[in-house]
């Protein structure tokens, strides 16, 4: 219901709702100037057309992002402005119209957003590709427009070195034909096995204590090679925010920075190693890696717990885990991302264990989740879901009779008191508790392409597999995301225009479809299971948070509709959680798959082998 109020009610967002009678048309390349209290220039929207004689009827409706004029040969046509752009206003366009030729000019303006438009209308007048569009007055500048999403220029044909191949259509036939068998072997009724039962020590634990050592060699050097400036990922907001603290020894606000809306549990830390470090910021690269490796940890140890006798289901949840991409390219950077990401991950974690395995039958169990909980509220806006989804099942578990209200009044207690200082500062300052740069209360304002979003964005997926990996953080909110989970498609880390990178890079998205059906099927297991079997389980926190995230991402880049906010590792927090969903999946594909089990472990492999080498940094 929230996000259908954001996306055709509420005017802060820039969302274009779907028509059935016209298109969405923009500027093909809208001068947009990523910088603070940037603007964008009016748009006029322009269509000529041949009338043999003037209709009885002829109306249109016009919707515009955000203001707009309306001419039609060259004479304005009043109307009362609508109260919101998402309004539409309806136009009698007969006493203006004349026998021949005929003109309609529209000028719209946002000034804080890409302008776009849509008439809707019988066939000849409605938007779409026969309008035409201009930056100058006097139309000196004309050229088609754009359907929106679909024709700006980043979107242009873009295709990786496997769609440029000419064995390409027996190179996708051979795939299709592989994942819809893994997808049958998947959904097949699963052959019946008994857990082993390993108590040797090496055998239980020795493959994830290699795959966690593999890691630690990659990112120590990583970190020991990769400079920080090297990061497109708003590195200088987040020193300035370390450097503060280490210089004042006080907790900045959102206005007095680019990131320092950001909670402080990361900064201040950081701040620490800063000044006993004598100002090294290569000594807070290394803090900020080892806190990445420890997420390694976390997951390593959740497994444990949701799978204490199944080895082998251990060993593939976390060689997925171990060897996720985004964790290669963000652990060696100068952001509060990955500690956030480590801290939260360590709150699903504990809270698991006190929960399900220590059942909170203390008042200590509720304080240390209230406290971990607390610190993650304190490191990372995101870590609220965790919370929600923790409250939500005490809630159930009160309901049930099978804990006392005192234990929820404690965690939420220990919550308030840990992090409600910074958030009751915001609110009384901002009139917000969850402030960033992205609002105007902030003092800061930028404009990124695209500016909008539809609802084809939120519904599309795939063409990240025959384009270059860049181009998938404007197609869609699904190929950004899978894109930037699997390979490195902001370049902040990888040399995009290298053609190895590219060719390897767009390999490694293929393959990493296998432990992506794992881990949707592993998500839909977990689902099942707490319907048809026990609400009251680990998964059932899995599960809320992940749909609590999810949606959240949804709904912020509906907030903040640029390229930038196409970034997975949003999704660091929930690493265990992938861990775990990736496990479920590929050993019900093992078990199914019977001796031809190695081929999983061939494609896994040859899928790790690669994200080693690419991300082994090489320089820029």
């Amino acid at each position: 219901m929230y996000l259908s109020y954001q996306a055709f009610v509420s005017p802060q967002i820039e969302f274009l709702r779907p028509a059935l009678r016209g298109k969405w048309i923009t500027h093909p390349n809208p001068p947009i100037d990523f910088q603070q209290s940037s603007t964008c220039p009016n748009v006029i929207f322009y269509r000529d057309f041949q009338l043999d004689e003037i209709p009885e009827k002829e109306k249109i409706r016009v919707t515009a992002m955000r203001s707009f004029w309306i001419r039609v040969n060259n004479e304005p046509i009043p109307f009362d402005p609508p109260n919101s752009w998402k309004s539409s206003i309806h136009i009698n366009l007969v006493p203006y119209l004349q026998s021949g030729q005929n003109t309609i000019r529209i000028q719209v303006g946002g000034p804080k957003n890409p302008p776009a438009l849509l008439v809707e209308g019988r066939r000849l007048l409605r938007s779409g590709e026969n309008w035409q569009v201009a930056l100058k007055p006097d139309l000196s500048d004309l050229s088609a427009a754009s359907i929106a999403l679909q024709d700006e220029h980043y979107l242009n044909s873009n295709p990786n070195p496997i769609r440029q191949s000419t064995f390409f259509v027996f190179y996708l036939i051979g795939f299709l034909a592989y994942s819809a068998l893994g997808v049958v072997v998947l959904f097949i009724r699963p052959n019946e096995t008994k857990f082993d039962q390993d108590t040797n020590l090496w055998k239980k634990h020795g493959f994830c204590f290699l795959l966690f050592l593999i890691a630690v060699i990659i990112q120590l050097h990583n970190v020991s090679t990769y400079a920080h400036t090297r990061s497109h990922f708003d590195w200088q907001g987040h020193v300035d925010y370390i450097q503060h603290i280490a210089t004042h020894w006080k907790i900045p606000i959102a206005t007095d920075g680019w990131e320092m809306f950001q909670p402080p549990l990361y900064y201040l830390i950081s701040a620490v190693i800063l000044k006993t470090s004598g100002g090294s910021l290569k000594a807070v690269q290394i803090f900020t890696t080892l806190t990445g490796l420890g997420n390694l940890l976390f997951s390593w140890f959740l497994l444990c717990q949701v799978f204490p006798t199944q080895t082998r289901k251990r060993n593939l949840g976390f060689s997925v885990i171990a060897m996720l991409p985004m964790g290669f390219y963000m652990n060696s950077m100068v952001s509060n991302e990955i500690f956030s990401g480590s801290v939260i991950s360590g709150t699903i974690v504990l809270s698991t264990y006190l929960l399900f395995k220590k059942g909170l039958t203390s008042y200590k169990a509720s304080i240390l989740i209230g406290l971990a909980s607390g610190l993650g509220l304190l490191s990372k806006y995101t870590a609220l879901f965790v919370l929600l989804s923790l409250l939500l099942l005490l809630g159930l578990r009160f309901i049930t009779r099978q804990i006392t209200w005192k234990r929820i009044v404690t965690v939420i207690c220990t919550v308030s008191l840990t992090c409600g200082w910074l958030y009751g500062r915001n609110i009384v300052r901002f009139g917000d508790p969850f402030i960033g740069n992205w609002d105007e209360a902030s003092g800061f304002h930028y404009e990124q392409s695209p500016g909008y979003r539809n609802v084809q964005f939120y519904t599309q997926f795939g063409s990240v597999f025959y384009h270059l990996p860049v181009r998938s953080r404007w197609v869609s909110f699904w190929d950004g995301k899978y894109g930037s989970m699997w390979t490195d498609t902001h370049g902040t880390f990888l040399n995009l225009s290298n053609p190895t990178t590219q060719l390897l890079g767009s390999l490694s998205l293929w393959l990493a479809l296998l432990p992506t059906l794992a881990i949707v099927f592993g998500f839909g297991y977990a689902i099942k299971f707490l319907i048809r079997h026990e609400w009251n389980h680990p998964y059932f926190v899995m599960v809320t948070t992940s749909v609590l995230t999810i949606l959240s991402l949804v709904s912020f880049t509906m907030e903040i509709p640029t390229y930038s906010t196409i970034k997975a590792f949003f999704f660091l927090s929930m690493i265990p959680i992938i861990g775990v969903f990736a496990a479920l999946g590929l050993e019900r594909l093992c078990l199914n798959l019977g001796k031809l089990r190695w081929i999983v472990y061939i494609h896994l492999g040859t899928f790790y082998g690669i994200v080693s080498y690419l991300f082994w940094y090489r320089g820029t």
